[in-house]
């Protein structure tokens, strides 16, 4: 159930989001622009997502999810009330800041259903509803707004999230027991052990943090830049829906084989797969204009991308303090958010001045990084578990 939920909240974002880039440039919209508008999603959710994950570890995630999802409901419907390019701006903030409440929810909540050991399993399946609802997500909006129109889409997208919110209203998701902090974990406001900092010094969470950010700027900049990109080119918002669709495909089925492969290698070697393959698909975005070979690069940048999200779950909630899930994912989508805000406006302003190439260059670079840390980072933790096995 909180997969299906998952996923109806998902893909009226992922929906949401191609179909207010394409709006903006249908309606005359410069790279800026777009860069401003995609930054929005995120503006809010950047300075909420900590103090979000750690209401929710005093109160609970029913009612955030559910304000989440009428929220994101009467957010969308804007786009379908008022049409316009100034409208654009107060749809994203608002879908943005709410879905990013239910994201939180969701993930802390995913991280308590069964035993530890069942929880990659339990990510891969999550982020599994996740890559389906982005994947079809965009199809749906470029359909839409051919045969339909902008401001339809707007209409079809809103009705999506109204769905989990009836599922909570009825009470019909089943929640599992609550952790309870321990004494020793500081849980009064201002003691260090209960600071954002201290949470992102904590043994394990911090190189994981780094990577998650640097994921999460991969994710952005190919949702932001490639609908840019194509649109350049002429293609029409099917075809531009489908290439994006085909990448967010391509994750997916990654996640299918995930707990299988998971079983087989480190959290961290994963993750330098993924850093490592999706630099490729990076550099080789501004090296062709053929179509085939960009939606090529996009399924294996997909693919290889599928890893990160369940992957990086695991370890954080491998090193959460008991009763904690939420504020460590809240600092986990705190960090998203930022990269969320920065990156499209920096990327752009970029594409305003150079175009869209310098852009994914910049990202292959960062992501080869992100391929060094998590080398440096499964050694580490090889040393770790060899010093416990010598004990």
């Amino acid at each position: 159930m909180l997969s299906a939920m998952s996923l109806l909240s998902h893909m009226a974002l992922a929906g949401t989001r191609i179909t207010v880039i394409l709006s903006a440039v249908h309606l005359g919209a410069s790279p800026a622009v777009i860069g401003l508008l995609s930054a929005l999603q995120s503006l809010l959710p950047m300075f909420t997502s900590v103090w979000a994950g750690r209401w929710m570890d005093r109160v609970g995630p029913r009612f955030p999810m559910l304000l989440a999802c009428v929220m994101t409901s009467v957010g969308i419907l804007l786009g379908f009330l008022f049409p316009g390019l100034e409208v654009l701006f107060a749809v994203n903030l608002i879908v943005g800041t709410f879905t990013n409440l239910f994201l939180i929810a969701n993930q802390g909540l995913v991280g308590l259903y069964g035993k530890p050991e069942e929880r990659v399993g339990n990510f891969a399946l999550n982020g599994l509803a996740y890559s389906t609802a982005a994947f079809i997500g965009p199809i749906v909006a470029g359909f839409s707004i051919d045969h339909l129109g902008h401001s339809l889409t707007f209409l079809e997208m809103a009705l999506l999230p109204a769905i989990p919110a009836v599922v909570l209203i009825l009470n019909k998701l089943e929640f599992p027991p609550r952790e309870k902090p321990h004494a020793q974990s500081g849980q009064r406001t201002g003691t260090v052990e209960h600071s954002t900092l201290a949470l992102m010094r904590a043994p394990g969470l911090a190189p994981t943090y780094i990577a998650a950010a640097l994921s999460q700027a991969t994710w952005t900049l190919f949702s932001f830049l490639m609908p840019v990109h194509l649109a350049s080119y002429g293609l029409s918002a099917s075809a531009i829906g489908t290439v994006v669709g085909i990448f967010y495909f391509a994750s997916m089925a990654s996640r299918v084989f995930l707990p299988w492969i998971a079983r087989r290698f480190t959290p961290w070697q994963l993750l330098l797969t993924s850093f490592g393959g999706g630099a490729l698909s990076f550099f080789g975005f501004p090296l062709t204009d053929n179509v085939l070979v960009i939606t090529l690069l996009s399924a294996w940048l997909g693919m290889v991308l599928g890893f990160t999200g369940p992957m990086l779950l695991t370890l954080l909630h491998e090193a959460s303090p008991p009763g904690r899930s939420g504020a460590v994912v809240g600092i986990r989508v705190m960090l998203m958010n930022v990269t969320q805000t920065l990156v499209p406006l920096a990327a752009g302003a970029v594409g305003a001045a150079f175009g869209v190439a310098p852009a994914f260059v910049v990202l292959g670079l960062a992501m080869t990084g992100g391929g060094w840390l998590s080398r440096r980072e499964d050694r580490r933790s090889r040393r770790r578990r060899e010093a416990r096995g010598a004990h």
